[in-house]
């Protein structure tokens, strides 16, 4: 087995060469056998200090050694029914897990006592109690919180829905034995999240729109709903809290799909603050967020064009400006579309994560807190707000690739970031609507940015005095950059003007018509224009040929 992890470690290295990954180390990959599919995964950690996975296959669960992060150990197979839906949680020393398989053996939820590892555990089924005996065969999914087991998704051995398929509540004060309490029934419950006395259920299906819902289960034998409100793409398939409980992260099961951020902390008035889509393929959403030290850490799906699945650790930190501070793509041989589940709980800080065909992976993460940016831009007379300038973070002149972009939203805000500290050009441009009403960019350069910090960079985008514009035969041909201009400006001439005319003059005049700079014979295609002791202001370049003008534009200095 440990041949068959080198391997693969191996064919996942030099497929993955070509790709980048920041601030997640591989240490490991583990696959059980060719053939088998993977979905849940969760921890174990027993009191003498070892790390277990226990990774859902579509056989039963599979328990790996994982001490040593860069050998994984098989321990022990599980098995149940053929599904390729398996989830799995823990309580205490025991593990329970779910399965959408009814048949050979299957049903019900599994539980496995943990206690003796690494020697072989014991397991058991439970198939329900008290009002539901002998009627749980299925489950999507499970979650565990404060002694108590949520079974979600679950059907009766006929196949119709047990409790309507919406989140069933055992009490786990004798975990070998888990006893029914009581059911969230409103909706089906494709998975939940629980804290305290409060139960965020993700209602997938829900018409007629996927959403998320909040329960108070103070009285878990008879919850009360307490909202509800619709997520991005409305097909709710998880979501988690913040740290201080003010906001929840939600996924969509869609292509596309954001995550999405919503402020929960008023009940009666929850409000989407921001989306993340990764950003090495955006079309890949997030399939199941986790919240650690408010960051996200999350398992991402691929596509068949773009990269392939995905873990990615997003800083939430500021929850209405999420910022991808990590990513590592999933893409070995043979490459699917699929990263399930992803656990960063254990106590050694690793993260271990689940891909559809090619099994466990384990990292060392590095957490850092990302570069945020935030500011207003307006009107530089009025001071209205302006809404659609698009803000794109650049490397510095020499290399203008876009690192970030964001849009300022109807207030003027726009919120962005970076994971990199450094110093950086920051342009705003602003909307075609924007542009024909005479708004013109601008480009502040030298921006430092910095990690764990908030830089506020406030902007007055101006308009063009008068409708003025480029009158030129070709407009491309004559222009000026940057326009407005803080220090000395470029005048740009394309060399087919340069070609056809031969006794070119360039001009710069102020309002009054007063000459501020002359070049009186122009033989090249840049002419720099020291701005010294030339006042803030309009002012109007010309290239003439023999005293006929030829182009005209104007600039802002300021």
């Amino acid at each position: 087995m440990k041949k068959v992890y080198l391997f693969l470690l191996l064919l996942f290295l030099s497929a993955t060469c070509c790709f980048s990954q920041k601030n997640l180390t591989l240490l490991s990959i583990y696959t059980v056998s060719p053939g088998l599919t993977y979905a849940g995964v969760y921890h174990y950690d027993d009191s003498l200090g070892n790390e277990y996975a226990l990774l859902g296959t579509n056989h039963g669960l599979t328990i790996v050694d994982i001490t040593n992060p860069a050998s994984p150990q098989h321990i022990f197979d599980v098995p149940n029914s053929v599904s390729e839906w398996r989830e799995v949680k823990v309580w205490s020393h025991y593990a329970y897990f779910s399965s959408e398989g009814g048949h050979l053996g299957g049903g019900g939820i599994t539980i496995v006592d943990l206690s003796t590892l690494p020697a072989a555990p014991a397991y058991k089924k439970y198939i329900g109690d008290g009002a539901i005996d002998s009627l749980l065969s299925t489950a999507h999914t499970v979650e565990i919180a404060g002694g108590y087991l949520y079974i979600n998704g679950a059907r009766r051995p006929n196949g119709q829905y047990l409790e309507n398929g919406g989140c069933i509540i055992c009490s786990l004060a004798n975990p070998w034995n888990p006893a029914f309490v009581g059911a969230y029934t409103l909706n089906y419950v494709h998975d939940c999240f629980v804290r305290g006395d409060t139960l965020v259920t993700s209602e997938i299906f829900a018409n007629p729109a996927g959403e998320f819902a909040i329960v108070n289960i103070s009285d878990k034998a008879n919850p009360v709903l307490l909202t509800t409100n619709p997520t991005p793409f409305k097909f709710n398939h998880n979501t988690w809290m913040s740290d201080d409980d003010h906001y929840l992260f939600t996924t969509d099961e869609k292509p596309d799909a954001p995550l999405g951020s919503f402020d929960i902390s008023d009940l009666s008035n929850i409000q989407q603050v921001d989306l993340y889509w990764t950003s090495k393929n955006p079309v890949g959403e997030v399939h199941n967020v986790r919240v650690l030290n408010d960051f996200l850490i999350n398992a991402c799906y691929g596509d068949a064009t773009h990269t392939g699945p995905q873990v990615t650790l997003v800083d939430a930190s500021r929850p209405a400006n999420l910022i991808e501070v990590g990513n590592y793509p999933l893409n070995p041989t043979p490459v699917t579309r699929i990263s399930w589940d992803v656990d960063p709980y254990l106590q050694s800080g690793n993260i271990i994560a689940t891909e559809y065909v090619n099994g466990l992976f384990v990292f060392a993460p590095t957490y850092i807190r990302a570069c945020h940016l935030e500011g207003t831009v307006t009107d530089s007379i009025t001071g209205a707000s302006l809404n659609d300038v698009k803000i794109q973070i650049l490397r510095l002149p020499e290399d203008t690739s876009v690192l970030a972009t964001d849009s300022s939203l109807f207030t003027g805000s726009y919120k962005t970031g970076l994971a990199d500290s450094g110093t950086y050009d920051i342009r705003f441009s602003p909307s075609a609507a924007l542009a024909d009403s005479g708004y013109v960019g601008k480009t502040t350069t030298g921006v430092v940015l910095t990690n764990g910090v908030l830089t506020t960079l406030n902007v007055k985008l101006h308009k063009q005095i008068n409708g003025l514009h480029e009158k030129t035969v070709a407009p491309p041909l004559f222009h000026a950059y940057p326009n407005p201009a803080h220090s000395n400006l470029s005048v740009i001439i394309d060399p087919s003007v340069l070609n056809a005319n031969h006794h070119l003059r360039f001009l710069m005049t102020d309002a009054t018509g007063r000459t501020v700079r002359e070049v009186t014979d122009v033989t090249q295609s840049t002419i720099t224009i020291d701005r010294s002791g030339i006042a803030n202001g309009s002012y109007n370049l010309q290239l003439t040929d023999n005293e006929i003008k030829i182009a005209e534009v104007n600039i802002i200095l300021q």
